[in-house]
């Protein structure tokens, strides 16, 4: 009825045809599910490398030197290097531990302030006692660990440890698993290990220059040294190759919709050239038929299109709670104006390629359509 006032008779005729034509409903199907695919693959994929770009603020430097063999008191004479304006010791390791009896892989950090992306939600970091602990606060409700709980550690090479968490932090920046327990650097270094995981070294003047030199008073110690922008770039690769991936499959789900969608047209207008016949023959021009196919399409396209935006977004934040399930956390960012713009684009492209449907009205042969009626 709306239809029929804004647009005349022939918007009215086509809202009823969708209503009743099989092909029509196949094409909002088809489209609904192709696009909230792309939608959905859209969003990850956006929010992945969201994640990634977060990655710099994980570096305290310009430089990391990783790969270490002994205790920082080895290496503070770098920072006698010209150029060099600071160093940073970073300790934290990833390994199997028992944890209250449970085999888990966790991390255990040893810091005195925020640093490579982990942030203090408890205001606690700096302020830890021997016996206590600050929890990742999404792995503490993964494994039911809340703040005045004790957790007991043991590993290898490590003496058990048993301690309180008082609060938590936010690790989601630093690593998706999120399986991360905090110390004092002090306590790390007593009962985890003295050795740093890297140096994060503050430069003041050229970077490359600065890393020869490192690289010359290292040599054949087995010291691995990155700028951070190396580092960044190689590990960009990986996510590059993701990305680069997400981007095929949505590649190939636009095709498959538009190929669909193009292979139901087609069909749909050999199986109602005989319909359309019979109407201009008896109750509407060809300007009217046209007008008909036109409004059959721009709604058959905005259904599915405004569906498929819809069900996107569900799907992708489904799929956060699938990964939170299984321990990996993404944080899904649903970014309006690119998911507003793939709808769009979508829905304009699919009409303008099915504008080919009005120029076959306008060669329809009517009385061989209708000549054995």
């Amino acid at each position: 009825a709306i239809n029929g006032k804004l647009f005349g008779a022939s918007s009215q005729l086509a809202s009823k045809n969708i209503a009743n034509n099989k092909s029509v409903q196949s094409s909002i199907i088809l489209i609904t599910v192709m696009l909230s695919i792309m939608v959905t693959i859209a969003i990850i994929a956006g929010s992945i490398n969201d994640a990634f770009e977060n990655v710099n603020s994980t570096f305290e430097g310009d430089i990391q030197l990783s790969n270490l063999m002994k205790d920082a008191e080895e290496y503070h004479r770098i920072q006698e290097i010209d150029g060099i304006q600071s160093l940073t010791f970073v300790y934290y390791n990833f390994s199997d531990y028992l944890v209250n009896g449970e085999n888990k892989k966790m991390g255990l950090f040893g810091f005195d302030t925020e640093m490579v992306g982990i942030k203090d939600l408890s205001g606690r970091i700096g302020n830890l006692s021997e016996d206590e602990a600050l929890i990742d606060e999404f792995y503490g409700m993964r494994n039911n660990i809340k703040v005045g709980d004790t957790v007991e550690i043991s590993g290898k090479n490590m003496q058990t440890i048993v301690l309180k968490i008082v609060g938590y932090i936010d690790a989601s920046s630093f690593t998706s698993s999120r399986n991360v327990l905090l110390l004092s650097e002090t306590n790390y270094i007593q009962k985890i290990s003295p050795i740093p995981i890297c140096i994060q070294v503050k430069t003041e003047g050229n970077t490359d220059e600065i890393k020869k030199k490192l690289t010359t008073d290292l040599v054949g110690t087995g010291i691995v040294i990155q700028t951070v922008s190396e580092f960044l770039k190689n590990n960009k690769q990986s996510i590059d190759s993701m990305l680069s991936m997400f981007s095929i499959i949505l590649g190939m789900a636009a095709m498959l919709a538009i190929l669909g969608v193009i292979s139901n047209q087609l069909i749909g207008f050999l199986q109602r050239k005989k319909e359309y016949a019979i109407l201009y023959s008896v109750a509407m021009s060809k300007r009217q038929l046209r007008m008909m196919v036109f409004f059959e399409t721009v709604n058959t396209f905005f259904v599915g299109c405004l569906f498929g935006g819809i069900l996107g977004v569900f799907l992708s934040k489904t799929l956060e709670q699938m990964l939170f399930s299984i321990g990996e956390y993404v944080n899904v960012n649903i970014d309006i104006k690119m998911m507003f713009a793939m709808v769009f684009g979508m829905f304009v492209f699919l009409v303008m390629i099915n504008l080919l449907s009005l120029r076959r009205i306008a060669q329809l042969n009517v009385v061989e359509e209708i000549k054995y009626e």
